[in-house]
């Protein structure tokens, strides 16, 4: 994350809720996965375009899977408390469109676990 300078102004910043955002297109069976470099606090992911499905969750196997949610065109999940690394999308059906809001905390995401079955965690 990026670091901040001090001035006369402001000596004693505190950055602790950064966002984040993101948009695109996924073409139809393809996977994107956002990396962010601070773990989130809060995420809010909208479906923008397109006739199909888009799936999201926070592991490749699992939107591969059956650990994934969707949405669909004009949705979003509304504001979801989660901390993750990283997010998973995946088109289905149709080329899709997302948007998405992150809050950041100070946890570098190199400081935080893989949210894998293999690690323990279930349903991802």
């Amino acid at each position: 994350m990026a670091d901040f300078k001090l001035n006369d102004a402001n000596s004693s910043p505190v950055v602790d809720s950064p966002p984040f955002f993101q948009s695109g297109t996924i073409t139809s069976g393809s996977t994107v996965t956002i990396s962010f470099d601070n773990v989130t606090q809060r995420i809010n992911i909208g479906c923008t375009s397109g006739a199909g499905q888009l799936k999201f969750g926070v592991s490749t196997a699992g939107v591969g899977g059956t650990a994934f949610n969707s949405l669909v065109v004009s949705t979003s999940t509304g504001v979801i408390d989660m901390k993750i690394k990283q997010l998973v999308l995946t088109a289905v059906g149709a080329d899709m469109g997302y948007s998405l809001v992150a809050v950041l905390d100070r946890t570098a995401s190199a400081d935080y676990p893989d949210i894998t079955t293999g690690n323990g965690f279930a349903g991802v």
